[in-house]
């Protein structure tokens, strides 16, 4: 009924039966779904609707909302924040960025007040460490400003964690409260993520929770052993490739840490998308990328294996590709990219047209490395990919070619015959 409630009442003159029923189901449990089907109605339609109308709407809409604590986590915890914002946004014209925050700051109260009282969970655990405690980060950290004893509340706190089904665990709350604990005694909380490093229960989270924390020289240290133990699974390193995480580490040890995830089993395709966000990052300076850098993005897109494209890879391995394939001292490293995407589209392991923003990167970049090991070899190898690579694309990589290297080239016999000129 919530997904119809604002067709019904618009369209379906059914004012009276629809308010009857919403009531009837708010009276016996707290009815999130339809508090936010009333705002949405509110929010999207009140200007053209008849005064006595809204006014009822706006009635129920009090008596759908959440009071009790159990019903604000429901709807501040356990909904999306930008479900929340938008009707923020819609309702009374509030920014949304600063209707996102209010929803944050409604779920870092909901685990302040908890910390005072921790009564106030019971019954609540299974969703709040569950994956729809969408806001869980900000009732963790909440709960750390106002519990007596942080040990003995991360304790407690893994113990919950540990008793829910492997496959629904959400570290969100945990991460919230290392962040939040942290500004309060840094030292101790050095000490839990010491210990989770290789933790069965922890391992496997590691990474999300150092990130929430610090990523200083001692998470650094932690990050390159957490890889080594191998509990984490790659997607839980993305973290790093997204916001500020990156800023405060070394590139050396930077360059560490994505060639361990890349190692990582199912791993190559997190690495490429942390270092080509890293770069992103460092957009307008690249021109003194420390080697190490370079050299990552060199080794990731030789080892890069073909079968495995994503959605972004081509893409990504271009950035990556654009930035650390310049110069002349990178020839030798585009010619055995080039040799890899011969061997891949000979095989038939990959569609061509999938590299094609890899392949100009490198025809911009080594025009003649590039054409020496595309347009030479027999035949046949040729031929096959030239269907499968160059011809079947709109876009054609040839276009990147310097002019007059491409008619050097096309002034060749043997290249002629290959394109049957």
């Amino acid at each position: 009924m919530a997904e119809q409630f604002r067709s019904l009442w618009c369209f379906g003159y059914v004012f009276d039966r629809l308010e009857e029923a919403a009531v009837a189901i708010g009276t016996q449990e707290h009815w999130s779904e339809g508090w936010l089907a009333v705002r949405t109605t509110l929010g999207l339609n009140s200007k053209r609707m008849e005064p006595g109308l809204v006014a009822r709407l706006q009635a129920l809409k009090e008596r759908l909302a959440p009071a009790v604590f159990s019903e604000r986590v429901q709807s501040y915890v356990l909904t999306p924040a930008y479900k929340i914002a938008r009707l923020a946004h819609w309702e009374a014209t509030e920014e949304y960025e600063t209707a996102s925050a209010a929803v944050f700051d409604e779920a870092r109260q909901l685990g302040t007040e908890a910390g005072s009282d921790l009564g106030l969970l019971e019954g609540l655990w299974h969703e709040l460490l569950g994956p729809n405690a969408h806001q869980a980060n900000w009732v963790g950290e909440g709960l750390a400003e106002t519990v007596v004893d942080l040990s003995e509340a991360w304790a407690s706190l893994l113990e919950r964690y540990g008793s829910i089904e492997h496959g629904q665990r959400n570290p969100a709350l945990l991460g919230g409260f290392i962040r939040g604990a942290a500004r309060r005694d840094k030292a101790k909380v050095e000490g839990f993520v010491d210990s989770a490093v290789r933790d069965e229960l922890l391992g496997p989270v590691f990474p999300f929770l150092q990130v929430l924390f610090e990523v200083d020289e001692a998470g650094v240290r932690r990050l390159i052993s957490s890889i080594k133990a191998g509990f984490a699974p790659p997607r839980m390193y993305w973290d790093l490739a997204v916001g500020k995480a990156t800023e405060s580490i070394p590139p050396t040890e930077f360059s560490r840490i994505v060639l361990g995830v890349a190692g990582l089993p199912d791993g190559n395709a997190v690495a490429v998308e942390m270092l080509s966000m890293y770069l992103y990052g460092l957009r307008d300076n690249q021109a003194q990328l420390n080697t190490s850098i370079l050299n990552c993005g060199r080794q990731l897109i030789r080892s890069y294996p073909f079968d495995q494209l994503q959605q972004t890879t081509d893409y990504e391995l271009a950035m990556i590709a654009k930035v650390c394939l310049r110069g002349s001292d990178a020839a030798e490293d585009a010619k055995i990219i080039c040799r890899r995407i011969v061997d891949a589209s000979s095989e038939t392991r990959i569609p061509g047209v999938q590299l094609d923003e890899l392949a100009e990167a490198i025809l911009t970049l080594h025009p003649l490395v590039a054409l020496d090991c595309w347009l030479g070899g027999e035949q046949d190898v040729w031929s096959l990919r030239g269907i499968r690579f160059v011809g079947i694309t709109d876009r054609n990589p040839l276009g990147k070619v310097p002019t007059p290297i491409l008619l050097e080239c096309a002034n060749s016999a043997e290249v002629c015959h290959r394109f049957r000129c």
